[in-house]
Parts: C-alpha cells; sequence; structure tokens
C-alpha cells in the first residue's frame, strides 16, 4: 500500500514538475512528447528574429529563400519547434502557412541557430516574410 502511495505521490510530481524537469534535464522533453504529455518551457524561452527573404536561383528554378535564426532564452539547450513561414505580397494577401522542420537542436543558452527554408516561387511580388512556431496539428 505505502509503495502504491510513493508512486502515486511520484507520478504525480513528475506531471505536475513536468517543465521545469524539462528545464533541468533537456532530455527529458522526449520522453514526455512519447507519452503525449504536452510540455510548453522548452518553446516559450525560444524566438525567432531577424526573419529576411531574398530571391534564389536553385538550378534554374526561382525560389523565395527565407532565412532568420531561433534564439534560446532559457537556461538550457533546447531544439527549435516546427516553424511556420507566412509571405505577404505586395497587395497585402498573404499566403497559407507553410510548415518546416528547422532542423535545429541542442541550441545553448543565450545562444541563436540560423534556419534556411526555400519555397518555389518568384520573390518579385512579395513584401515581408513572417515565421512563427507552428500550430499544433500542421
Amino acid at each position: 500500500m505505502v509503495l502504491g502511495v510513493l508512486l502515486l505521490i511520484f507520478v504525480g510530481l513528475t506531471y505536475g514538475l513536468r517543465d521545469k524537469i524539462v528545464e533541468v534535464l533537456p532530455k527529458a522533453a522526449p520522453l514526455y512528447e512519447f507519452a503525449g504529455i504536452p510540455v510548453g518551457s522548452q518553446q516559450s524561452r525560444l524566438s525567432v528574429t531577424d526573419v529576411r527573404f531574398t530571391a534564389v536561383d536553385v538550378n534554374g528554378s526561382a525560389m523565395i529563400r527565407v532565412t532568420g535564426l531561433v534564439v534560446n532564452g532559457g537556461s538550457s539547450p533546447a531544439n527549435a519547434p516546427m516553424l511556420e513561414v507566412t509571405l505577404t505580397a505586395n497587395d497585402g494577401s498573404r499566403t497559407a502557412g507553410k510548415s518546416f522542420d528547422p532542423q535545429l537542436t541542442n541550441i545553448k543558452p543565450d545562444q541563436a541557430a540560423r534556419f534556411q527554408y526555400d519555397i518555389v516561387g518568384d520573390a518579385s511580388g512579395i513584401s515581408s516574410a513572417s515565421v512563427k512556431p507552428a500550430s499544433t496539428g500542421n
């Protein structure tokens, strides 16, 4: 009976303190994700900055290259989440968000990692690009 109560307390604490646990032990995040338990602290301490776009030619195809930085403002290493890029045309219309995996892992505290994403298309009608963490379900 005592063992059961101790196990219940342990499970309750590991669930309730999951954000703190992941902050101290970042490698625990995949375990929570595998169990379907959301961990919010890792993404909340990451920000996307310095977003820019340029026209590039890749093997004869016109592309829009979106670049930027994922900055870790936390106190432990973090992995970047899926990101979503939205392009705004000169007339103000926006493209549907395109999600991509920046494949940035182990971003150290107070450090930034550069991402790059290429979209097929002509950049001449584009006025700006924005990038944010992708919505869940994309």
